[in-house]
């Protein structure tokens, strides 16, 4: 079990975002008219497990869910594993699916860290219907 592990942690959250009233807007051109959109409210609960095997042998699991209230009432969820090795280099796996477009897309990555400075790869694996398929991320941090 996971209160066993020395070092094993849990993290918990919940969000809640976008609620109010609608956005009005006025278009400036010829021919002005106005209208409204809903804000896209949704709530999501998610939760990590954190396991130190070794000192050099770290495992992240973690896991969401989320339901958007306005304007599609739809539910997303995803999973996602972080490999560490000694806290320098990472290797990371995931999935996400989202019910209102009845499609999910894996995600495959690493990175590496090394004196207060990390780089990180990522390659999103979706279905040739989603505009972001295909698509490699790079993010550069540096840690003061």
């Amino acid at each position: 079990p996971v209160h066993s592990l020395k070092g094993a942690s849990w993290k918990l959250g919940l969000r809640v975002a976008n609620l109010g009233p609608d956005l009005k807007y006025q278009h400036i051109s010829p021919g002005d008219h106005t209208g409204s959109n809903s804000l896209p409210g949704k709530a999501v609960f998610g939760g990590s497990v954190f396991l130190p095997f070794t000192t050099d042998h770290k495992i992240l699991l973690a896991g969401d869910i989320g339901y958007q209230f306005m304007p599609t009432g739809s539910v997303d969820a995803g999973l996602g594993v972080e490999y560490t090795l000694f806290n320098r280099a990472s290797v990371r796996a995931g999935y996400r699916y989202n019910q209102s477009r009845d499609t999910g897309y894996a995600t495959v990555g690493c990175g590496i860290r090394f004196s207060g400075v990390r780089l990180d790869a990522a390659y999103w694996i979706a279905p040739s219907t989603t505009p972001l398929r295909n698509t490699m991320c790079f993010s550069l941090n540096v840690y003061f």
